[in-house]
């Protein structure tokens, strides 16, 4: 399973958020196939009567493949090499990877690899399969599959564009970096046979390997000028603290005996054995791993870059900050566009905030919690309210489980763990007892229905999807969309003040999401330095010099933090109320948002362009 992020929950309090950076990054080649000698041709001496030549039989034409065919194999290609890119990767993707002929047995469990080689390799391979891409004609596939090839085409050009953009890109965030996921990601890895058992113990082993690849690309990155600020560093040295200090107590340590516990084919000895293998791994080399990279982190320390956003490193910063925003967003928008596009929507934030405002004087307390206090009867509320706004899911069944209490302070309130796309009935929200409860209903309505996990089943359900468009991390729509589910969710409840739920909703995107994507434009495309964005944000009364300082260090340690939220709220929102405009009396909600869904996940302007065509077909049908 792959955890979503999390929802933004209050801005100044500092809410963790965490990203499984899948391993399953940029494309790759399969190996070439064996080259098959070419017998040699023995030519025939001459007679002196030469034999009445037989006519040469008619040689029978091979079926020419159909472009759909093509695309199709292309497609499935592409996948099989995406998911196969590191153990770890399949593992989380795939539960049976023989039925994809994936021989999982010739893969390693790793990590994945960090090396310059094998990002340009994979680069390479993007451009190879973008060739036979193009040499396909896109206007004999069906409408289904030419938005898989468009989604493909994109993906593949974004990806060698990046090519030479070298140690821009930063694996240690604050909240979201490697230092917090790889923890959380073996706390997840699921363990239900001795061959997971085993294939967990590789990949807790594998560790020392790429903590040491990490350690190499963040001083190739000091090499360039490149390195992360102080800012940055002393919030990563501090994650690392909380690992390592935990020694032998570390929390993956018992949590592995408990998942031990749980395999039923293991005998007495086997499980005994297999936990000494852990404890030893996770307490030793494990450990130790993260020390040789905190070390290593912090003998860089003297150079670390000036707390600048990424204008300072000229028309690559600015091409850098442009792939990562449009890659975090799931869009094609410059970074001018998408400015404008925010700032119209914060300014429509604030407006309904005011609105509501003034209606909700005679109404009750604005700070009553959002929640009935459990859990599972506001999931069962939450699932009830989406069957009459949206399309039925396919049976399915779902757990809540809680983060042990080491996790506590690394992760947000909630979370979705996405399942393996071939084995996705049983789905997990995950969530964080030491996070503030106001916001429950809303946290559940992002995680599980309407949102992150009701758009996965529902994904699950559709027929005709790409491969590649059920893996590829469109996280602009996937949070996009859960964002607006928060939203669909306020309006088709009747428990709470609409209302005054409106106004946190309202409250919450603007000063939570809007104001941090704004601000990380401003900060590094526009190279606004501190006195600029005070007096940019004075106009909003936000000048205090704190929140200045907290805006702006978010701006440039963790560049691209919000987009996926705010631009992907702000596209799907504008979508919804121009196909309203344009509907007029024809607009239905349900069947608006069926059709959306029924693209399945995309690139924002892919489905504009589809919403409108079909918005158009259903005016003139009347």
């Amino acid at each position: 399973m792959m955890l979503m992020q999390k929802n933004l929950r209050r801005l100044l309090s500092f809410l963790m958020a965490i990203l499984i950076a899948a391993a399953m990054t940029g494309c790759k080649l399969p190996p070439e196939p064996e080259q098959t000698a070419t017998p040699a041709v023995t030519s025939t001496p001459e007679t002196d009567v030469q034999p009445t030549a037989e006519p040469a039989p008619e040689a029978t034409p091979e079926p020419q493949e159909s472009a759909s065919e093509r695309f199709t194999a292309l497609d499935r290609e592409v996948f099989v090499s995406f998911v196969s890119d590191s153990g770890w990767s399949l593992h989380q993707t795939l539960r049976d990877p023989a039925a994809f002929d994936i021989d999982a047995s010739a893969i390693p469990m790793t990590w994945g690899d960090l090396s310059e080689e094998a990002s340009h390799a994979d680069v390479a391979a993007c451009v190879t399969y973008l060739e036979r891409l193009l040499e396909i004609d896109r206007e004999q596939l069906t409408e289904q599959e030419q938005l898989s090839y468009d989604i493909l085409q994109q993906y593949f050009e974004a990806n060698i564009a990046g090519d030479a953009l070298e140690y821009y890109y930063e694996p240690l965030t604050q909240y979201t970096g490697l230092q917090v996921n790889l923890p959380v990601a073996l706390w997840l890895f699921e363990i239900e046979t001795e061959a997971d058992v085993k294939a967990y113990l590789e990949l807790v082993a594998d560790t020392p390997r790429y903590l040491a690849q990490v350690l190499a690309y963040e001083q190739k990155r000091s090499e360039n000028g490149r390195f992360m600020t102080k800012s940055a560093l002393e919030a990563i040295l501090a994650d690392l603290d909380q690992i390592i200090d935990a020694g032998d107590k570390l929390f993956l340590i018992s949590e592995f005996e408990k998942s031990l516990n749980m395999v039923a084919d293991l005998t007495a000895e086997q499980r005994a054995a297999y936990r000494e293998q852990g404890e030893t791994l996770l307490s030793g080399a494990f450990l130790q791993a993260f020390v040789t990279l905190r070390e290593g982190l912090a003998a860089l320390s003297d150079t670390c870059r000036n707390e600048e956003g990424m204008h300072a490193f000229g028309e690559e910063g600015l091409q850098y900050f442009t792939l990562g925003m449009q890659s975090e967003a799931a869009t094609d928008l410059s970074p001018e566009d998408a400015l404008a596009l925010l700032e119209q929507e914060f300014a429509y934030l604030i407006y309904s905030y005011q609105t509501f405002s003034m209606e909700a004087e005679a109404s009750e307390d604005p700070d009553i919690p959002l929640t009935s206090g459990d859990v599972q009867a506001d999931l069962s509320e939450l699932e009830t309210l989406s069957k009459s706004v949206l399309p039925e899911l396919p049976a399915h069944s779902y757990e809540t489980r809680q983060v042990p209490p080491e996790l506590e302070a690394l992760m947000s309130p909630a979370a979705y763990a996405v399942p393996a796309i071939d084995d996705w009935q049983d789905n997990t929200v995950i969530l964080n007892p030491a996070a503030d409860q106001t916001y429950l209903f809303l946290t559940l309505a992002h995680e599980g229905y309407p949102g992150h996990m009701y758009q996965h089943l529902y994904q699950r359900n559709l027929e005709g999807l790409g491969w590649m468009q059920q893996v590829l991390p469109f996280s602009g729509y996937v949070e996009g969309w859960a964002q607006f589910a928060e939203e669909l969710a306020i309006l088709a409840q009747t428990k709470y003040n609409r209302t005054t739920t409106m106004m946190r909703f309202c409250d919450d995107m603007a000063s939570n999401a809007m104001l941090l994507a704004i601000t990380s434009i401003k900060v590094n495309y526009e190279g606004m330095e501190p006195e600029d964005l005070k007096e940019y944000l004075a106009a909003y009364g936000l000048g205090d010099d704190a929140i200045v300082n907290v805006l702006y260090t978010y701006a440039v340690n963790m560049p691209f933090y919000a987009f996926s939220y705010a631009l992907g709220y702000t596209q799907l929102a504008g979508m919804m109320r121009s196909l309203s405009a344009d509907l007029g009396e024809a607009y239905v909600q349900k069947d608006v948002l069926t059709q959306y869904l029924s693209y399945g996940p995309a690139y924002f302007n892919l489905l504009r362009e589809r919403m409108d065509v079909w918005a158009d077909e259903q005016v003139k049908n009347g």
